[in-house]
C-alpha cells in the first residue's frame, strides 16, 4: 500500500499497513467508523484523519541518503579546489607580498623613466643651452609680429631650444626660409633630427617643414681639400650648390631629406651623407634650409638637433 504524505509530492511503502488496517477493523465501531471516515473543515481533502503516521524508520534513512550524498558532493568540490591550487602554485608561483610590491614599485620607476627619456638618445650639438647661437647674417629674417605676440619663442633661437610646447617655435612667413647657427666646437656630423608638435595637437599641420637641406660650412684648407676628393655627384640630387644666403663661405651639402608630418614619430632623425661621414670634415657652422612645408602660409620650426662627435675624438 502508498501512503500519501502532505500533498502528494511524494510516498513510501509501508510494510505494515495490512496488519494496522486489520486491527482497526477489529476494535472499531459503526460510530467510530463513520467518525473516522470524517474530514475535517480544516484538513487537507487528500489526506484522510484515519492514515497512518509516515514511517519514521524509512524517514530517518531518506535524510541520511541526502546527507550522505551532499557530504560526497563538499568532498569532490575540495579536492577539485585543491588540485587546481596545486596546479597553479606549480606553474604560476605568487610572488611574496615585499617581493610583490618591490616589483611593481620598479615596474613603474621604469615604465616613467622611459617616457621621460630623449627619444633620440644623442647629444644635440646644436643646442642653445650648450653654447650653440644664431648667426643673423645667414638666416632669414624672422616674422614681424605686435607687441602683444612678441615672446622669445618667435625668434630663430627657438629652434636651439629643447622646449617645444604649442607655440613655441620659430615662425616664419611662407614656406621657404634658412637657419645659421654656430656650434660651440668643431664636430663630425653623422645625423641631423627635427621636431614638430604632433599632427593631433596643431592647430595648422601645414606649418610643419617638409623638404629640407642641411648645409656645412666648408672652412680650413685641408676641410677643402677633403671635401673636394669627394664632390663628384655629391649636389647632383641638389638644384644649387650653396643656400639662398651663402655670406662668403663654401658649403658642402650633408644631407637632404624630408620631414613627414604623417609619421608616427613627430621626432624624426636623419643620416649624414656616408661620403661626408667618412671623409672625416669637421664642420663649425651649418645652415638649414627650408625648401617647402605642407601647405601652410606660415612655417613652424620648433627644432633642430645635430649629432655627431667633436672633431678631437
Amino acid at each position: 500500500m502508498t501512503t500519501i504524505i502532505g500533498s502528494g509530492q511524494w510516498g513510501y511503502a509501508s510494510s505494515s499497513a495490512n496488519l494496522q488496517d486489520a486491527a482497526r477493523k477489529k476494535h472499531s465501531t459503526p460510530a467510530n467508523a463513520s467518525q473516522s471516515s470524517s474530514i475535517a473543515p480544516n484538513a487537507d481533502p487528500a489526506r484522510r484523519t484515519d492514515d497512518p503516521p509516515p514511517n519514521r524508520h524509512s524517514l530517518v534513512q531518506v535524510f541520511l541518503s541526502a546527507l550522505c550524498g551532499v557530504s560526497v558532493a563538499i568532498v569532490i568540490v575540495v579536492g577539485i579546489q585543491q588540485i587546481l591550487q596545486s596546479t597553479f602554485w606549480r606553474f604560476n608561483k605568487p610572488v611574496p607580498d615585499p617581493q610583490l610590491k618591490l616589483y611593481i614599485d620598479n615596474t613603474i620607476t621604469s615604465a616613467i623613466a622611459k617616457a621621460l627619456r630623449d627619444p633620440v638618445g644623442l647629444r644635440d650639438f646644436a643646442l642653445r643651452a650648450d653654447g650653440a647661437c644664431v648667426l643673423p647674417d645667414i638666416t632669414t629674417p624672422s616674422r614681424h609680429h605686435g607687441p602683444t605676440e612678441a615672446s622669445a619663442g618667435a625668434g630663430p633661437g627657438a629652434a636651439l631650444n629643447d622646449d617645444i610646447r604649442v607655440g613655441n617655435c620659430w615662425l616664419i612667413d611662407g614656406d621657404k626660409a634658412q637657419l645659421g647657427f654656430k656650434l660651440t666646437e668643431p664636430m663630425h656630423p653623422t645625423h641631423v633630427s627635427v621636431d614638430h608638435i604632433p599632427m593631433e595637437i596643431a592647430a595648422d599641420p601645414g606649418a610643419a617643414p617638409r623638404r629640407m637641406i642641411l648645409w656645412g660650412a666648408v672652412d680650413g684648407d685641408i676641410n677643402q681639400i677633403r671635401y673636394r676628393s669627394i664632390n663628384i655627384n655629391l649636389t647632383s640630387s641638389i638644384d644649387h650648390n650653396a643656400p639662398p644666403i651663402p655670406w662668403n663661405h663654401f658649403y658642402a651639402p650633408l644631407a637632404s631629406f624630408q620631414y613627414d608630418i604623417r609619421a608616427p614619430s613627430h621626432v624624426q632623425t636623419f643620416r649624414i651623407d656616408s661620403r661626408i661621414v667618412d671623409s672625416d670634415i669637421d664642420f663649425g657652422v651649418m645652415v638649414l634650409e627650408i625648401i617647402d612645408n605642407w601647405g601652410g602660409e606660415t612655417t613652424c620650426l620648433y627644432r633642430l638637433r645635430l649629432h655627431g662627435h667633436p672633431a678631437d675624438h
